[in-house]
């Protein structure tokens, strides 16, 4: 999952696309490598927990994994390039990575939800300043996504019923978030899928002209 979050960040540089298409494997493999250990340095260099932002902000998307990450990069890139102190927290397949704490929350000016899906521990940003949009909008536009973040008013307030509806698991999500979910369910068992057909191909495999290799007939 690390692997496809850092590979797909990579890809929003159109230099490093040119690297994938032109370069040896030992050089694309070679700036992997570098990637990761700038992204561990990253990690490193978090600010301790009572340090103050400017924006904290949430990515997720349904799958957790490219769009999670590519958004949180392109919300930290233009923080970075305009002085904006920023913490991203990223909802992701692996679990929450570069969690909020209440301090951090409690002391931002303002925050910014970008969504595919359910925002987990929604509760904590009631009362503050709350910009909500998709999770592709940073990816497209991130300067746009920080100016309509900063003329927003609008303090999210979130209804105890619906906390405790939750809570219960009573509350219901939309068509589109249940399909979602489900297919990010299915993901494992698509690719496994795809690795044992593989396998069954390339050792009971038969090379037919023109059809490449079939599956005989009349074989487990």
């Amino acid at each position: 999952m690390e692997t496809l979050a850092n590979i797909s960040s990579l890809l929003m540089d159109k230099k490093n696309i040119e690297v994938f298409k032109k370069e040896t494997i030992a050089n694309v493999k070679k700036m992997l490598q570098i990637k990761v250990q700038k992204e561990t340095q990253k990690v490193q260099d978090i600010p301790k927990k009572d340090s103050k932002y400017d924006v904290v902000a949430v990515t997720t998307c349904p799958t957790g994994v490219a769009h999670t990450n590519m958004a949180a990069d392109a919300l930290e890139k233009y923080a970075a390039e305009n002085k904006i102190k920023i913490k991203v927290e990223r909802q992701a397949a692996q679990g929450r990575v570069n969690d909020l704490t209440p301090e951090e929350i409690k002391g931002a000016k303002y925050v910014i939800l970008a969504a595919g899906k359910q925002i987990e521990e929604r509760e904590r940003f009631e009362g503050k300043k709350v910009y909500e949009t998709k999770v592709v909008a940073p990816i497209k536009n991130a300067k746009e996504v920080f100016r309509l973040a900063a003329k927003n008013e609008k303090v999210l307030a979130v209804s105890r019923k619906s906390v405790a509806k939750k809570a219960f698991n009573q509350g219901g999500a939309t068509p589109m978030q249940a399909l979602m979910a489900g297919v990010s369910y299915m993901i494992p068992f698509v690719v496994m899928g795809g690795i044992l057909i593989a396998l069954s191909l390339g050792i009971a495999g038969k090379s037919v002209p023109g059809k490449a290799l079939q599956i005989p007939d009349h074989t487990f």
